[in-house]
Formats: structure tokens, C-alpha cells, sequence
């Protein structure tokens, strides 16, 4: 597999990013496909601390990640976390909409800061992905491409965020979904929303002012 080589000095944050695609087969907790477990885009059992995905058929020979309120989802996943490391493409899909190839999922879900803090996110997909924060875009790793990851840096308040994944599945070959958190000083860990639950009293989220992009989303293709 490919390594993310390390990005040049300039626009560099303090904390430098070594991400590699292999990087879930080392996180912690059994999380990935090392831990044992299959790797999936989630299932039909519902997670109501998880992300919520919706699918959708998107038109062939799509280059980019379609606007998916113009189209009806034919399904719904869910999952506490998002890591499907880059494998064939005919493994480790939902199963639902009778396709490999050319669908989209929305997920959405909802996380608990409780300190204010700063934190890296990385994404790595095949193909393209975005993700959005308290609505504000984060990271945009779209198009058709092999696995290509990217990461930004920010601080968030503390509070109940809400976290939106936009992913899209090309043509064949290669798929590949995985979500990474790391806090200041602390290492990669794939993001699982279990390790971030709200309070039962706390039901809103903060809204924009809630995080403060510190640097560009960073990418590196495979």
C-alpha cells in the first residue's frame, strides 16, 4: 500500500502528519481489520449513539460527489465508526442498495467535546469524501481517486458537535472509508462516536462558532 508521505514545511502545523493508508491496522482497541473484525459501511441494526447513513444511487460516470438533496436514498446504515481500510472493491460493502459501484452515503451523527481542546481529523476514501463540522467543511478529499487521504487541524469548544460524512464509490478497483482523530499531543485513533457521547442533558448542538479552522486540509494521494 501507499504511504502519505510527510508534507512540506511550508503552511506545516506544529504537529506533523506521517499518516499512513495502513494506518488502522495499528490503532488501538481492535478498531480495524487487524483487530479481527470485517470492515463494513454499517448495517441495518440501529445505533442510536452512531452515525446515521443514508445511501443513495448516484449517475454513472459521476466525477464528484452529486448534490444528494436532489435524490432519494434507497437504504439506511449504521455505524459507530468509519473505517474501511483501501481493500477490492467487492468486499466490504453495505449490501443494501445491489451495487458496487456508483452510490453515495450521507452519514450524520452528533459528538461531545468536554474540554475545549485542539484536535487533527484525518479522512482517507476511494473516492471522494468530505467532512463537515458543526456544518462548516473540514475536509474536502473529492473526485474519482485511488486511496488518497487528507487532514486538517482545529479547535473545538466544548459542547455537542455535529459531524457529517459525505462518501461516493466510483468505478471498481479499490474502496476505501476511514475517519481519524487525534487530540494535541496525543496519536491517531480511527473516530468512534461511542468514545464521544452527549450528555443525556445536552441536546443541542453548538453551531459554527462552536470550531475554529487552524489549518487547510492538508491531502496526499496514494
Amino acid at each position: 500500500m501507499a504511504t502519505l508521505r510527510k508534507l512540506p514545511a511550508k503552511g506545516m502545523c506544529s504537529t506533523c502528519w506521517y499518516f499512513v493508508l495502513a494506518l488502522s491496522a495499528t490503532c488501538d482497541r481492535g478498531l480495524s481489520a487487524g483487530g479481527g473484525q470485517i470492515p463494513t459501511f454499517g448495517t441495518t441494526v440501529v445505533e442510536s449513539a452512531g452515525f446515521r447513513g443514508n445511501i443513495y444511487l448516484i449517475p454513472t460516470n459521476a466525477i464528484a460527489l452529486p448534490n444528494l438533496k436532489h435524490l432519494n436514498p434507497v437504504g439506511t446504515i449504521y455505524t459507530t465508526r468509519l473505517n474501511v481500510p483501501p481493500r477490492d472493491f467487492r468486499e466490504g460493502f453495505p449490501g443494501i442498495t445491489g451495487r458496487i459501484e456508483w452510490f453515495a452515503i450521507d452519514y450524520q451523527g452528533r459528538f461531545f467535546v468536554p474540554s475545549r481542546g485542539r484536535y487533527q481529523f484525518g479522512l482517507i476514501s476511494d473516492d471522494g469524501s468530505k467532512l463537515y463540522i458543526d456544518n462548516r467543511r473540514i475536509i474536502d478529499n473529492d473526485g474519482i481517486h485511488p486511496p488518497s487521504g487528507c487532514q486538517a487541524n482545529l479547535e473545538l469548544e466544548v459542547g455537542t458537535h455535529s459531524i457529517q460524512v459525505l462518501y461516493m464509490q466510483g468505478p471498481g478497483l479499490f474502496v476505501a472509508l476511514q475517519l481519524f482523530i487525534a487530540k494535541a499531543r496525543e496519536p491517531w485513533r480511527v473516530f468512534d462516536t461511542r468514545d464521544y457521547i452527549p450528555p443525556e442533558n445536552t441536546s443541542e448542538t453548538l453551531g459554527k462558532k462552536g470550531v475554529r479552522k487552524l489549518s487547510e486540509g492538508y491531502c496526499r494521494g496514494g
